[in-house]
């Protein structure tokens, strides 16, 4: 499940609420939050979150959240400037699924995030289950052409975006309910639909 929380300030009580729908891993993107947060302040008592890059209380923050039963731990990933974290949960069947989390901001007009979203991307082992999920900032992509809007003001910048996810054999899973289609979530050879849900 992704979540745009536009701050995870006071929202404990949302997120308890929501217990019963989500699955067992959260991609939570623009938390707005700062180290000086502690995840027991908003998420479950159920849900861990140690996967985290904290940006400030103004933008941007991403995370990756995760019942406490998992066993999930925070991918070793090249270092980059992108707003993102990799984890690496293992399931009951001894398989591995790489699990992303990224954010680029609106104003954000290179393709420099991106570069470094491919470049993470390659650095996985070959053959990987791979989901990805995050807000982009990249609606004027049509996903059911794989194309973008002819009238775009931000051309270059979707083209890249499809691809790095076609070099990566990612496809499009769901997309957010939101008008603005720019929520994604991306799977490659995933094994289970645990992880395919969107808000």
């Amino acid at each position: 499940m992704i979540i745009n929380c536009n701050s995870v300030k006071n929202r404990k009580a949302e997120l308890e609420n929501m217990v019963d729908y989500l699955n067992s891993v959260m991609i939570l993107v623009e938390t707005k939050m700062d180290s000086s947060v502690n995840y027991s302040e908003f998420l479950p008592a159920s849900y861990k979150c140690e996967i985290r890059k904290d940006r400030s209380s103004h933008g941007g923050s991403v995370m990756i959240a995760y019942k406490d039963t998992l066993a999930v731990v925070e991918a070793d990933i090249p270092l980059v400037d992108a707003v993102m974290v990799w984890a690496k949960a293992e399931l009951d069947d001894n398989e591995v699924v790489y699990i992303g989390a990224y954010y680029r901001a609106p104003t954000d007009r290179t393709c420099d995030t991106l570069d470094d979203l491919h470049k993470v991307i390659g650095s996985l082992p070959k053959n990987s289950h791979i989901v990805l999920g995050g807000d982009f900032n990249a609606g004027d992509i049509r996903w059911d052409s794989n194309t973008v809007a002819p009238n775009s003001d931000r051309r270059g910048l979707c083209e890249r975006l499809l691809e790095v996810l076609d070099d990566h054999q990612l496809k499009q899973a769901r997309l957010s309910r939101r008008e603005n289609l720019q929520f994604l979530i991306c799977i490659v050879q995933i094994v289970r639909v645990w992880l395919s849900q969107s808000v």
